[in-house]
């Protein structure tokens, strides 16, 4: 009977302790359970915050590209508006300009000195009468050659030229130019003298005129006399004086002028003067051509000649030695705006 009671008593401790290892199983399973799920709502919630700090930051970025997008809408709809006033000033310009009348004279020497700038000038006077009818719809010029040898003007000379556009006459009128131009501006031969001034002499014997020498005053008076005496107020009128000697032509290696010359260059001045004082829609244009490779002893009183032609006109006149852009000073001289004058 003991025997059998001490098996029933191991049995019992044997069961509680069966029970409490299950319980202490049950139990660590389930704090490893909590600790799975404490740790996987620690990591969401670090991850929900981060994933909204970065939402946050792509936000404020997307904020940003918006204002700077519409930064740029708004300064391209300022620098379309200048460039909208830009036109319309400009449109505005060339409809002011297409109805202002505007004449051009050209006074040039053509004597030998003068064969390396000739042909140049004669290719800007080209390109200019091709360019004159897009600046007015009334657009007139005049070129007068002069040269100490020559007796008479040459032909076409009496009157302004009207230029068209090709369009209105075919170009009628922009040959008549050039083709005169091409007969009376042309490079001088080996005889160094020029064609023109060949053609000058030969008009001269044919023509049978009164005698009267073609000199640089001679020269001014004509072209001066070629514009419209009394023009409307919106008339821009511009002389352009060519030359490399002034009225000192031909004084070889004198070094003194005479009082008979500079009262020569006094009078082509005071001509200048008179006719530019008159109103503000006049310009004056001196170009002197310095000739290279020449001694020039009267070259501070030519300088002084052609510097005194462009004083002459005030603040309307322009001296200029630049005679390969010449296109663009009598371009500038032409587009100039002033105050009308009735």
């Amino acid at each position: 009977m003991k025997l059998v009671e001490g098996q029933q008593d191991s049995s019992f401790y044997e069961s509680f302790s069966d029970l409490i290892f299950a319980t202490m199983a049950i139990f660590v399973l389930l704090l490893i359970v909590f600790l799975v799920q404490v740790n996987a709502q620690t990591v969401k919630a670090v991850n929900t915050e981060q994933l909204r700090v970065e939402a946050a930051a792509q936000t404020a970025e997307l904020e940003e590209t918006r204002e700077q997008m519409m930064q740029v809408e708004e300064q391209n709809s300022e620098l379309q508006d200048e460039l909208d006033k830009s036109e319309q000033e400009a449109n505005a310009l060339k409809e002011s300009l297409k109805v202002r009348p505007l004449e051009l004279v050209v006074v040039m020497d053509v004597s030998g000195s003068m064969t390396t700038q000739m042909d140049v000038l004669r290719q800007a006077l080209r390109q200019l009468t091709l360019l004159l009818p897009s600046l007015s719809d009334d657009i007139k010029i005049g070129i007068v050659v002069y040269q100490s040898k020559i007796k008479h003007f040459p032909e076409n000379q009496n009157q302004l030229q009207r230029i068209l556009q090709a369009e209105d006459d075919n170009g009628a009128s922009f040959r008549s130019v050039t083709d005169w131009m091409a007969k009376w501006l042309t490079p001088a031969s080996r005889s160094n003298d020029s064609a023109s001034v060949r053609r000058l002499r030969q008009y001269s014997q044919v023509s049978k005129l009164s005698p009267s020498s073609v000199n640089i005053i001679a020269g001014v008076k004509r072209g001066i006399s070629l514009f419209t005496k009394v023009p409307p107020a919106r008339m821009r009128q511009v002389f352009l004086l060519i030359g490399d000697v002034g009225p000192f032509e031909g004084k070889g290696r004198v070094e003194v002028i005479s009082p008979e010359e500079s009262r020569e260059a006094q009078v082509i001045q005071q001509t200048i003067r008179d006719w530019a004082v008159q109103r503000e829609q006049r310009g004056v244009i001196a170009l002197r051509v310095r000739t290279q490779n020449r001694e020039q002893p009267l070259e501070p009183n030519t300088d002084a000649f052609f510097k005194g032609v462009a004083s002459a006109a005030g603040e309307n006149g322009k001296y200029t030695e630049d005679w390969e852009n010449v296109l663009v000073e009598i371009v500038a001289a032409l587009l100039e705006r002033k105050e009308f004058t009735p």
